[in-house]
């Protein structure tokens, strides 16, 4: 398949994994009720870094599916554990972080999904090539 087709695929793939998740986890928070992070003020001060946070996330989820290595996956898991870890004791931003994080690995590992499933289907190899990379 063409090279313009190829890299087509994965901004394809990236944007629905990034600000598309971005959009959908803001209106699951939403409809769970929890329709702004429990701390206002901080919220509006850092506004951007939740979403950067999260795009870097699921691309190091994707790739640790694709490349086949489910460290990477705990890594990430353990370092938001303990970046947020304090303020896991109050129950509002325990569910807050809960919400957010189960969204983002479920979102990035259906991503992945389809992802490999396609590359598959129409023998784009891209899958191998990253793999190889790695």
């Amino acid at each position: 398949m063409n090279l313009h087709y190829k890299i087509a695929f994965i901004i394809v793939i990236l944007i629905i994994l990034g600000p598309i998740g971005n959009i959908l986890c803001r209106f699951l928070l939403k409809w769970s009720k929890i329709a702004s992070t429990p701390d206002k003020g901080l919220a509006e001060k850092n506004a951007n870094a939740g979403r950067i946070i999260g795009l870097m996330e699921r691309f190091l989820i994707i790739t640790s599916v694709i490349i086949r290595d489910f460290d990477i996956l705990t890594g990430v898991v353990a370092l938001k554990a303990l970046a947020r870890y304090q303020e896991l004791d109050k129950q509002v931003k325990a569910e807050y972080f809960l919400i957010g994080s189960l969204f983002s690995i479920i979102w990035t590992l259906l991503c992945a999904w389809v992802f490999v499933t396609l590359d598959f289907h129409f023998k784009l190899d891209i899958v191998k090539c990253i793999q190889d990379f790695f």
